[in-house]
């Protein structure tokens, strides 16, 4: 009994300690530091995005941003993207980064930042720009590069993220700019995600209509025999001829006179 009554304690013991029968103590500890860690990098992303939404002086970039992502990402981008969404998402991309440059050099022109600080917000302004401008060429230049790396999702994203930073409400550092970039595949996805989940909107629907009546147009005509304008025209010729020869009565007698020989 006493043996029974050591091991229904020790069982219990071990029971009562949760995460602690699975891993050893100083594990257990670093797995929840990691989980404390992930969940204030969570918080920062969290802050960072709504903060356009704080700051009325970023609404005038931001907020044309964001409406034209929603409409574009469920309307247009739903099924993919197009070189013409793609280019016309680079213009957008080129319009924010010019936007960032001016706003960095009234911020240091008004002395509120140091140049190490304008340096680099004048480099995240000039690669913004890079990234608009080589969206468009490659758009131009129908290369696959603008579908892939020009989604509305894209710029949205870095809009929303950077523009906080430029603007001087959240500070730059490395911790940031990890973050950034280790939430962005959930962004991405959550909302590729969501695209599959929400039904198509009847604009897809009218569109794949219209393609379908015009392909069909278009097979009809190609199947139609192709018609020689040469070898037409001597068709007519050569009818008209022979009609003309029919009904002419002193071609006939002629004809007749020759198949007839005298003797």
């Amino acid at each position: 009994m006493l043996l029974k009554g050591v091991l229904v304690e020790e069982k219990t013991r071990r029971l009562t300690k949760g995460l602690y029968i699975f891993m050893p103590i100083k594990d257990s500890m670093a797995f929840i530091d990691i989980l404390s860690y992930i969940w204030d990098v969570f918080l920062i992303w969290l802050t960072i995005f709504i903060a356009p939404l704080e700051n009325l002086n970023m609404l005038w970039i931001t907020l044309p941003v964001i409406l034209n992502w929603i409409f574009t990402e469920f309307y247009q981008e739903k099924k993919g993207t197009s070189l013409g969404n793609a280019i016309s998402n680079g213009v957008v991309a080129l319009l924010v980064g010019i936007d960032w440059l001016r706003q960095s050099t009234n911020i240091f022109t008004a002395g509120n930042i140091t140049i190490p600080i304008f340096i680099s917000y004048a480099v995240i302004s000039i690669l913004m720009v890079i990234y608009g401008i080589a969206i468009i060429v490659w758009g131009i230049k129908l290369s696959k590069k603008a579908k892939y790396f020009g989604r509305i999702r894209e710029v949205t994203y870095i809009t929303l993220m950077f523009t906080p930073i430029v603007y001087g409400i959240i500070p730059l550092s490395l911790k940031i700019i990890i973050t950034i970039f280790a939430f962005f595949p959930i962004f991405y996805f959550f909302f590729e995600v969501l695209d599959w989940i929400i039904p198509d909107p009847k604009v897809y629907n009218e569109e794949e209509n219209e393609k379908g009546y015009k392909d069909k147009m278009f097979s009809d005509i190609e199947k139609e025999q192709p018609i020689n304008p040469i070898n037409s025209n001597f068709d007519t010729r050569i009818s008209n001829q022979m009609g003309n020869q029919m009904n002419n009565p002193i071609n006939n007698n002629q004809q007749n006179n020759f198949q007839q020989p005298r003797f």
